[in-house]
């Protein structure tokens, strides 16, 4: 993973964390349920990404070791 790579994906994960303070402070303010629900969708969907852009990454290096196949493997069956 480059630099620049793991910064993009840093960011993301930053962005992620604002969303769970977010949501946090939904709970407390007592907001609708289906706001909620909406900001803890749009949480998992940027998990998603991050998740897809590292294995993007790591099969564009392809040099997979069969570890990370046998990983990815079991990840697709759970999609």
């Amino acid at each position: 993973m480059n630099d620049e790579f793991q910064q993009i994906i840093i960011n993301r994960l930053h962005r992620v964390e604002g969303q769970v303070r977010g949501v946090e402070k939904m709970i407390y303010q007592k907001k609708p349920y289906s706001q909620i629900i909406q900001q803890l969708e749009a949480m998992r969907a940027a998990a998603n990404n991050i998740i897809v852009s590292l294995i993007e990454d790591r099969l564009d290096k392809k040099d997979l070791s069969q570890e990370d196949l046998d990983y990815l493997k079991r990840f697709i069956k759970k999609m």
